[in-house]
């Protein structure tokens, strides 16, 4: 999920919205878990995906 930078910030409230559109969805299709896929550099993302529920599940170094 990704908003552009010109929509982006808590005052805003666009990715709030979405993200709660999109596990609005997966509720009703009956989704009991969702793994997300991020890069380090994303740090905000992972703020914000950490101020809604989420996780982090360490997979280790990953092999090129």
């Amino acid at each position: 999920m990704f908003v552009h930078e010109d929509y982006r910030g808590r005052d805003k409230g666009i990715a709030g919205d979405l993200f709660d559109v999109l596990m609005g969805h997966a509720k009703a299709r009956g989704f009991w878990a969702i793994f997300l896929g991020t890069t380090p550099e994303f740090l905000t993302a992972h703020r914000f995906y950490e101020k809604n529920g989420f996780s982090l599940i360490d997979l280790g170094p990953v092999d090129s």
